[in-house]
């Protein structure tokens, strides 16, 4: 009866099918995916490019998997199996496609005259950056600028003096995003405008 129910246990959490999602960090490409009940562990699968064949990347008993050995400027695609302790399978996962972009540091940033300014080291593969900015007091980050491959450098000048500001960059491809290596704080102060300068004799 103890085997049955153990096999009957195994069976239904075969059936279910776990969600995957894969995102760009300093260190690669990281995956996360939902639990399969009872599962033992995990087989995680990569295939590189259109045309690559997939192979077997990892088994693992987390729910979580970081790819360090991600080449930049390449696309992967991934894949998670379930593996059961009756030695079952459940169903394979969505596929999700990264394109391995490294992290973004702040390489620069201060204060002008007319706004806020961050600058950036590039990095292989990039078609382009996007800034993002928030304050102390927000819990998301919101875009602000979108620039192509060869800017280094970005001036925010939609702020508002005395306030401080949370910048960090990412690059991108398409769809596919970097993570962002660094994040840097500024508060922006203006300056003093001077009208005109009056000479007197003492």
């Amino acid at each position: 009866i103890f085997l049955l129910l153990l096999f009957a246990s195994s069976a239904f959490a075969a059936d279910e099918k776990v969600t995957l999602k894969a995102v760009n960090t300093a260190q690669g490409i990281h995956l996360e995916w939902s639990e399969a009940e009872g599962a033992y562990y995990y087989e995680v699968y990569r295939k590189q490019g259109e045309k690559g064949k997939k192979q077997l990347l990892s088994k693992v008993q987390t729910a979580s998997f970081e790819d360090s050995e991600a080449k930049e400027g390449v696309a992967y695609s991934y894949s998670v199996i379930p593996a059961f302790s009756d030695y079952s399978v459940g169903k394979e996962s969505n596929t999700v496609t990264a394109y391995r972009l490294s992290a973004v540091y702040i390489s620069g940033a201060g204060s002008r005259k007319n706004g806020l300014y961050v600058k950036w080291k590039t990095v292989k593969g990039a078609k382009g950056y996007r800034i993002y900015r928030k304050t102390a007091e927000d819990t998301e980050w919101s875009s602000v600028a979108k620039v192509k491959a060869d800017k280094k450098a970005f001036l925010d000048e939609n702020i508002s003096p005395g306030q401080t500001y949370i910048y960090c960059v990412k690059a991108f491809v398409g769809e596919y995003e970097s993570g962002s290596g660094n994040e840097r704080e500024l508060k922006y102060m203006t300056y003093p405008s001077v009208r005109g300068v009056k000479l007197t004799d003492n």
